[in-house]
């Protein structure tokens, strides 16, 4: 789950895997867990490296995920609200930019489009109203 809902960066591994570690201890030693023991096993020191991949792996990222994860990569500080609201303003510009290039290289065919259904739907009308 942590390649996915988490975004931090790959170096980032070693301290998540002490940290589960430090949990896991407690759930055992003091709440008595169940299964604590066997989620220590898991976390032995062959994992860093492997958590580390994953972060890193954008095929592990949700959408929510890309998009922090893109933000800071060009250097925005997405962890405080107004960086993440900067970031959203160009990301949002961008995508426009990006719709507006891919209409006008279609020559236009939104609008044909446009005009061809409004014809088709005036033809139907004109049926209905012969009937």
């Amino acid at each position: 789950h942590f390649p996915r809902k988490v975004s931090c960066d790959p170096s980032a591994a070693p301290e998540i895997v002490r940290s589960l570690r430090a949990f896991w201890t407690f759930a055992r030693d003091v709440l008595g867990h169940r299964h604590a023991e066997e989620c220590l096993e898991e976390l032995g020191d062959d994992v860093i490296p492997v958590l580390r991949d994953k972060l890193d792996d954008p095929s592990n990222f949700g959408m929510a995920k890309s998009i922090v994860m893109e933000g800071r990569r060009r250097g925005f500080r997405v962890e405080t609200e107004e960086g993440m609201r900067r970031w959203t303003a160009v990301y949002n510009a961008e995508l426009g930019a990006a719709s507006a290039t891919r209409l006008s290289a279609h020559g236009g065919r939104s609008e044909r489009e446009r005009k061809k259904r409004l014809r088709k739907l005036r033809k139907r009308a004109q049926r209905r109203n012969r009937r």
